[in-house]
């Protein structure tokens, strides 16, 4: 008999600012600090723009790319 456990890898530190998506509503936010941070990409109820503190539970990191622009 064979028994081989796998340990997930542990996640990396967030170190601020960052950029994080939504798990719920797709919006990216630039956070400044922990629970801190502004929408830089709209999704849900949340716009564009908003400024608030968030429930991180929700977020994972955005490996993407955000373009702002003053169209």
């Amino acid at each position: 008999m064979k028994s081989i456990i796998e340990h997930a890898q542990k996640k990396p530190a967030i170190t601020y600012p960052c950029l994080m998506k939504s798990t719920r509503s797709g919006a990216v936010v630039l956070f400044t600090a922990i629970s801190t941070g502004t929408c830089v990409h709209a999704g849900g109820d949340n716009i564009l723009g908003e400024y608030s503190t968030w429930a991180m539970s929700n977020f994972e990191p955005f490996n993407g790319a955000i373009t702002l622009s003053n169209d």
